[in-house]
């Protein structure tokens, strides 16, 4: 019970016995020696403030079971929006982690980059946090019948989906194959092929070095061209830039998170 409930309730009380008091010692005041009508008196009394009681506690109920929906309400809300942050914090990391591999990464054609961790990093399953997401967003868009929060996550989940695509295409397709001819010249050089050697490179050509590359450099920094890769978005097919794509995808993921801050905010300030 917050606060106005308990001082409804003990207004209402007060008043109830102020009013009895009253009207006690107003029929003792008028009819006193009129021990018949006194009483008389008292049982009327007593019957009428026996049946605004009753009304009373009804409306009290009423009144509590109503706040008591609200704070249930406010609870389930509070806990939906909680989860919806939660969900999405590992696709934060994960974007941004992206982000900071593919600005390095652009960086290719002046550095000799041969980065492991590129390839073997731990990831999130990007279908599968998406996916998880969905439900508490879609009980809470159906509870407060707002379709600002689905409509967003409906935009977000095409927009990470296809930047998946696009850094598989980026990292796991052509950087792996620069990777992978790096690694075999070194090796070959040596005579000690070891595709299971981990390495984490990054400083700028030799002359001989980027001429053997420069096929797969040209393939690598293709990606970032501007309007260079095709996005699918509901069965209409647009050209788009890697980074711009991955910028707006990071702008969604803000707005959804920006959105579920703001209204803990305000439930917090209506309860207090």
């Amino acid at each position: 019970m917050n606060k106005s409930t308990s001082a409804v309730s003990i207004m209402f009380i007060g008043l109830i016995i102020f009013i009895l008091i009253f009207s006690v010692i107003s029929i003792f005041y008028f009819y006193w020696g009129d021990l018949k009508t006194i009483q008389d008196s008292l049982s009327t009394t007593g019957s009428i403030f026996g049946a605004i009681a009753t009304l009373g506690a009804a409306a009290v109920a009423a009144y509590l079971f109503n706040d008591w929906r609200d704070e249930k309400n406010y609870d389930l809300e509070n806990s939906l929006l909680t989860n919806i942050l939660i969900d999405l914090k590992p696709i934060f990391i994960e974007l941004h982690k992206i982000r900071s591999d593919s600005q390095n990464l652009k960086k290719i054609d002046s550095n000799l980059i041969v980065k492991t961790n590129y390839l073997e990093r731990e990831r999130i399953d990007m279908f599968q946090s998406i996916i998880s997401l969905f439900p508490n967003i879609k009980i809470y868009s159906e509870i407060k019948g707002d379709k600002k929060l689905i409509n967003l996550y409906n935009i977000f989940d095409k927009y990470c989906f296809t930047m998946e695509d696009f850094y598989r295409e980026l990292f796991f397709t052509r950087y792996r194959r620069y990777y992978e001819l790096v690694n075999k010249d070194n090796d070959l050089n040596t005579n000690n092929y070891n595709s299971s050697r981990s390495f984490d490179i990054f400083r700028p050509y030799s002359e001989n070095r980027k001429s053997s590359l420069l096929i797969d450099i040209s393939e690598i920094l293709n990606v970032f061209k501007e309007d260079a890769l095709a996005a699918n978005i509901d069965n209409q097919l647009k050209f788009v830039t890697y980074e711009t794509w991955l910028e707006e995808t990071i702008k969604i993921h803000n707005q959804i998170q920006d959105y579920c801050i703001e209204h803990l905010k305000i439930k917090k300030s209506k309860s207090s």
